[in-house]
């Protein structure tokens, strides 16, 4: 009988015939009962070469001497009676539903296999379809871009609580007739817009069954939002919440804390102390703890399925289990069906609770396991293959990097940490120690998995002295015995390897691998009430201090490097912030501490801590983490619920930056180089003049008598421009919001046009065009390492903001490259000096001032390459007025960069029009094609001190790094006034002052003027030709001289500037005496070593006038003479 076209029924017979051919054994299983049918024989057999294979594939050496745990010694090759039925089984129905297609293929008259190959790959597909079904985890971050401070690290929390599932589902002994398939360990070490591509690619690919979602407190904001997306994206997803913020949310353990204070309970089974007085709460007190919990609120009831506070390994393992076993239940009767099975669950072994809103009861329900603490030496050791980022910690020199732990819990307790109640309200010992045997057994694992650096995670390492020493033996006979072995570090404290009580310790540590050794230092003189562990020095008869000077002279003689954690918040004083901090810098200057090991946290009380306790027995509602937290961008600790205010936590980290540096974690750069970087670009500057600035300020005052033929360097306003922003500045402090805005919008309105941008929302203020070309660095998203390639045609200022963070607005006047006569800078500073840092961009100028077309292009090739991000060029060169061809090196540099990076041809293209926009007679932004275009309105324009910056506002990368402006730290990145950006981009100031409104006014104010002057639109001929007639009636009169005047050729001038040399003279010398005379021009300095590098600059204003040209001709006739 024919079955399909190109397969027979002789064809399924000849299979079998070799089937049975190749494994004798069916007939026997048959003949013993061990099977009913010949098929179920052959389906065990094939699972069980299957299983070798699987085991000798994807099992490591040392993973395939044990079973379930490392401590059983059993075969894993060896399959459960269980686990052969069940493959015989979905082998069965897989057949079936093979066997149901093919026949209504027939009906249909079509082939359903051509191939005994293809009816075997579908087979194999519909085995796995019934077999398995998709999971994923997530691991949520708790911070976004920009806070520094912090290391993403592993997940070691959501591995352990996963390893038990992990180790069965590897063996394939799911104890289910579907097993979970775990797709992935997102893993991310913050929350981004990559992240969020990623969840969502994950949960549309697989639609996940169920979704466990891990979290600590700073992060439970994210993981709501994680479960938002998910069940957007895919409503029936189960999802399951665990982690540190359910362990410490769980109003379960602090009701039976508080009942076994009121009935004065002995210690538990384990031997665990009862809770003291601390721990009694009232109903009002519970009261609060219950509004934090999951599911206090109704949205978190649709969003999350089950909660998981506690020792999650053995529950995870029979929560995922019920929901293989009922496939088809929705999450409300998964609900029913686990309560049902609550006495069973009771009996789990580990300490903590199921949670899950029940909706027909419209209650929490609870199921508490059984409070048997864990033996961690029977869980198996944790799976790390499926984390999506794999770990690399800088301490190590970015080595592949896992996190073990040989230890949970700490002996000590101080109230800040979750170790100082985490133990009582669950149960437990204060320390679940591993024997170092089974540590070790997972080091061989991981050797075997090529990482090259351990990082030890226990609260407190060395706190079992029998336990460690054991552990440094072992690890030092393997290092012995293979010649190598981990490179490693810890964390512990510092009494624990007291040089005086603990001796030799640190000498064992370095012998077995230890390079690393971060310790909780916490303060130079902590609050012992606060700081627990330092209430025992003085029966040592050594202070905190002391011992912490000897522990890391010893670590360094040890060949050990030391880092610390620093902690503030704790009571105490500014004078004591000072100690700590010349304690860190003693150590760290006599090369103990090592660079980027010192954290600086502010104190912040979290669940499952002491202080939460207290915190609720105080005035007023607890914390609550489903906020988003706004952090201090240098505290990864600090924000709205921290001890200590943002406003200290800014004055400490301005005590630390400059003493500390490099030594703080997230700081690139010494205090040194940053200083040799800003003296470099001082002595430039010193090479120039531009102004002299005494007289000058008398000229601006109506005191001394001028001829400004400088505008190219600094600013001239209109009267009428002066007198708007006067009158402003004079009532500043009483205008309202809605009268800022109507200066702010006018003010974009009109700039937008002069450049014909479509949109003003794509206009930028900045105090100068310096600070406005500033905020390109965060535009183009740039980051330490990125290339930013410049032409010699800029103001250096340009180039230095991509290598410095400074206060480019000038503040203080002593910025020479950046404009000063401002309203602005008459009033007070509202923000603390910033601390200068190095952006870690490498840029490279190329040749643009002497170079044609050609000669630029060929430029641009030799360093804009693969890495390069952005470029920037002049539209008109500052020295000798040249107008470049925008369009056509804009579409060159784009051409460029795809050649030599397909992959990624972005490149962000900056116009520097500082002396281009109000000179060159027409512009618009879309026919020029760049990413971002700065003018100088202040130079061009006859406007107060205004930079303006243009970009495309609807640009999505834009857009983005919009967004993450807001986490910009105005110390050490980037001062944003308020009004700068427009209010609907949604850039928030990060100081609390705001751009100039008086200088705002002014700017549209010459606007005004200037189109009483012939500005139309964004065509500015008519100002360019009366500039032109200036320009052309100065250059006559110089050469009328005859003094030895010499005009640089320039290919397409403009208006705007001239630049010419007197031959015979020292220029700079002869600038400055014009100046002192109140003959303002600049001297520009291009090489110190070529003297037709130097030359005199005079720039034109539309308002110039012949007899102001006569003024000058004089003044530098009676100079020269």
């Amino acid at each position: 009988m024919k079955i399909k076209n190109g397969m027979r029924q002789s064809d399924i017979s000849r299979l079998r015939g070799e089937a049975l051919k190749a494994n004798k054994k069916a007939d026997g299983m048959v003949e013993r009962g061990e099977t009913t049918t010949l098929q179920e024989a052959i389906d065990i057999l094939q699972a069980i070469d299957e299983r070798q294979e699987k085991i000798k594939n994807n099992l490591l050496q040392n993973e395939k001497t044990w079973r379930l745990s490392p401590e059983d010694e059993g075969d894993p090759r060896v399959m459960s009676k269980f686990a052969k039925n069940r493959e015989a089984k979905i082998a069965g129905m897989a057949r079936e539903r093979l066997r149901l297609y093919q026949e209504e293929m027939e009906k249909q008259g079509k082939t359903a296999f051509q191939t005994p190959e293809e009816y075997q790959e579908k087979l194999e597909e519909e085995k796995y379809n019934i077999k398995y079904f998709p999971v994923l985890f997530v691991s949520t971050p708790h911070i976004e871009p920009g806070v520094s401070g912090t290391f993403g690290g592993e997940p070691t929390p959501l591995m352990y609580a996963t390893a038990v599932l992990d180790r069965y589902t590897r063996i394939d002994e799911f104890p289910s007739l579907k097993t979970p398939d775990v797709k992935a360990v997102l893993n991310p070490a913050v929350y981004d817009k990559e992240f969020e591509n990623s969840l969502v690619s994950y949960v549309k690919k697989f639609k996940p069954k169920v979704i466990g979602i891990s979290n600590i407190s700073e992060g439970h904001h994210f993981a709501l939002k994680i479960a938002e997306t998910i069940k957007r994206l895919s409503p029936e997803t189960i999802i399951v919440m665990g982690g540190a913020h359910e362990d410490g949310t769980n109003p379960e353990v602090y009701k039976r804390a508080s009942e076994q204070v009121k009935t004065k309970s002995k210690p538990n089974f384990a031997g665990v102390r009862p809770p003291t007085e601390t721990y009694e709460l009232s109903k009002e007190h519970m009261a609060k703890m219950e509004k934090v919990r999951t599911f206090a609120k109704d949205e978190e009831r649709e969003l999350i399925d089950f909660v998981v506070s506690g020792d999650a390994p053995y529950l995870l393992m029979e929560l995922m289990k019920t929901i293989a076993d009922n496939p088809d239940a929705s999450a409300d009767e998964l609900k029913k069906i686990i309560f049902e099975r609550k006495g069973e669950l009771s009996k789990i072994e580990g300490s903590g609770d199921l949670f899950f809103y029940d909706r027909e009861q419209q209650k929490i329900q609870d199921i508490e396991i059984s409070g048997t603490p864990l033996d961690r030496n029977n869980l198996p050791f944790m799976f790390r293959a499926r984390l999506a980022r794999e770990n690399r910690y800088p301490i190590f020199k970015n080595k592949k990097t896992a996190q073990v732990m040989a230890c949970v819990g700490c002996i000590e307790s101080c109230e800040f940490c979750f170790e100082s109640a985490s133990q009582t309200l669950y149960g437990v010992p204060k320390l679940q120690q591993r024997k170092p045997e089974n540590v070790l057994k997972e080091l061989d694992l991981l050797k075997e998995q090529d990482y090259e650096a351990i990082f030890f995670d226990d609260s407190t390492f060395t706190q079992n002295p029998h336990a460690t020493n054991q552990l440094m033996k072992l690890m030092t006979e393997r290092r012995k015995k293979t010649g190598e072995y981990f490179e490693w570090g810890c964390q512990t404290t510092i009494r624990s390897v007291d040089p005086e009580q603990r001796q030799g310790l640190l000498k064992k540590m370095a012998e077995a691998g230890c390079t690393y050794i971060y310790f909780g230092l916490e303060q130079a003189e902590p609050d012992i009430e606060h700081v627990q562990k330092a209430s025992k020095f003085p029966i040592h008869k050594k202070s905190w201090t002391e011992t912490f000077e000897a522990v890391c002279q010893s670590a360094n003689e040890a060949g050990i490097r030391v880092g610390c954690s620093l902690q503030f918040g704790l009571k105490e004083t500014p004078s004591q912030w000072q100690k700590t901090i010349d304690l860190v810098k003693k150590m760290y200057e006599a090369g103990y501490i090592g660079k980027n090991s010192v954290a600086i946290n502010t104190n912040t009380p979290y669940p499952e801590t002491e202080q939460w306790i207290k915190l609720a027995k105080q005035e007023g509602e607890l914390p609550d983490y489903r906020e988003k937290l706004k952090r201090h961008p240098r505290f990864e600790t600090s924000h709205q619920f921290s001890s200590l205010a943002w406003e200290n936590a800014d004055e400490i980290y301005a005590l630390a930056k400059p003493q500390l540096g490099e030594a703080l974690v997230g700081v690139s750069f010494s205090n040194k180089e940053i200083e040799q970087c800003i003296e470099r670009y001082r002595n430039i500057f010193e090479r120039d003049f531009y102004i002299n600035d005494e007289v000058y300020q008398e000229y601006l005052e109506g005191k001394h008598e001028g001829i400004h033929f400088n505008s190219a360097a600094i600013a001239v306003p209109f009267a009428e421009a002066r007198e708007v922003a006067k009158k402003v500045f004079e009532k500043e402090s009483e205008l309202t919001e809605e009268e800022k805005s109507t200066i702010l919008d006018e003010a974009r309105k009109k700039a937008a046009e002069l450049i014909n941008l479509f949109d003003e929302r794509g206009v930028a203020f900045g105090r100068n065009t310096t600070e406005a070309a500033s905020f390109v660095y965060w535009l183009a998203g740039l980051q330490k390492g990125d290339k930013v390639v410049l032409t010699n045609g800029e103001n250096l200022s340009i180039q230095r903001l991509f290598e410095l963070h400074l206060d480019h607005g000038n503040p203080k006047r002593n910025d020479g490259w950046s404009a000063w006569p401002t309203w602005y800078s008459e009033r007070d500073q509202k923000y603390q000096e910033v601390l200068p840092d190095k952006t870690g961009v490498e840029t490279v100028v190329i040749e643009a001032i002497t170079a044609d077309i050609e000669k630029l292009e060929q430029e641009m090739r030799e360093q804009i390459d693969e890495n390069t991000k952005v470029f920037v060029f002049s539209h008109v060169l500052r020295d000798s007025g040249r107008e470049l061809p925008v369009k056509q090196i804009v579409e060159i540099a784009r051409k460029v960069k795809a050649e030599k990076n397909p992959q990624n041809p972005d490149l962000f293209v900056l116009v520097d029009g500082a002396q281009a926009l109000g000179n060159v007679p027409k512009i618009d932004f879309a026919e020029l094609g760049c990413d971002a275009y700065v003018a100088t309105p202040h130079k061009t324009m006859k406007s107060e001190v205004v930079g303006l910056l243009y970009f495309n506002p609807d640009n999505p990368k834009i857009q983005e790094n919009l967004k993450r402006m807001n986490n910009l730290y105005y110390r050490d990145e980037q001062v944003v006034l308020d009004g700068v950006f427009d209010e609907r981009l949604g850039v928030e100031a990060n100081v609390a002052d705001s751009i100039s409104y008086a200088d705002v006014a002014g700017f549209s104010e010459a606007i005004n003027q200037l189109k009483s002057r012939g500005l139309e639109g964004n065509n500015f001929s008519k100002i360019a030709q009366a500039r032109q007639e200036t320009k052309d009636y100065f250059t006559g009169e110089l050469r009328n001289l005859n003094i030895g005047v010499e005009f640089p050729e320039v290919d397409n001038p403009t208006s705007f500037i001239v630049n010419f040399r007197i031959e015979g003279k020292n220029q700079k010398e002869v600038a400055k005496k014009l100046a002192e005379k109140g003959a303002f021009v600049s001297f520009i300095d291009r090489n110190p070593d070529d003297q037709n590098a130097k030359y005199f600059r005079a720039s034109f204003q539309p308002d110039n006038t012949r007899e102001e040209v006569d003024k000058f001709i004089s003044a530098l006739r009676e100079v020269i003479s």
